[in-house]
């Protein structure tokens, strides 16, 4: 492979996977001469669709992007409503299409760290944006008595005052 090529395909994946994808078409043998050629743009297209698919395949399966709330509950063990409500406080997001409601990928993953924080750690919602504020995804339970012990809960941030003040507001 050529160098600046391999520098290409290295900076953007994407591009690595399109590389994939035409010199698997390529590299496919050519039809014996005894058939008729067809239609080499179709098939070369077809071949180019399978090499995507091949590329794609190896490597991994991302995760989806928005996800239905009522399965998304089902997966956490919670409510509907109680997704709603970790959204009423700001710190997941909700958003409906069609009537239907669903959640970001990651915004699921959130929420499970959430939950974990109310219903094992046993942390009022000032402390869960406390933590959230501090942290970042990946979410670490291992950092969580420093970041509290670092604040106080009576000192809340200007920040954890508007998400808490909104929610008195909404409910």
């Amino acid at each position: 492979m050529h160098a600046g090529l391999s520098a290409l395909v290295q900076r953007d994946p994407l591009f690595g996977t399109f590389a994939a994808a035409t010199i698997a078409a390529l590299e496919v043998p050519r039809p014996k001469p005894s058939k008729p050629a067809g239609r080499p743009v179709a098939d070369f297209l077809s071949k180019f669709h399978a090499g995507i698919l091949l590329a794609h395949e190896k490597r991994e399966k991302p995760m989806p992007m928005y996800t239905p709330v009522d399965r998304a509950a089902a997966r956490l063990s919670v409510t509907v409503d109680k997704l709603r409500e970790l959204e009423s406080f700001g710190w997941i997001s909700v958003v409906e299409r069609n009537g239907v409601l669903y959640i970001p990928g990651h915004h699921e993953y959130k929420a499970k760290f959430i939950l974990h924080l109310q219903q094992v750690r046993k942390l009022n919602s000032q402390q869960i944006s406390t933590v959230l504020l501090a942290e970042e995804p990946p979410y670490s339970l291992a950092d969580i008595d420093r970041i509290l012990a670092d604040k106080p809960c009576d000192q809340a941030s200007a920040q954890e005052e508007l998400a808490h003040e909104s929610w008195r507001i909404r409910r």
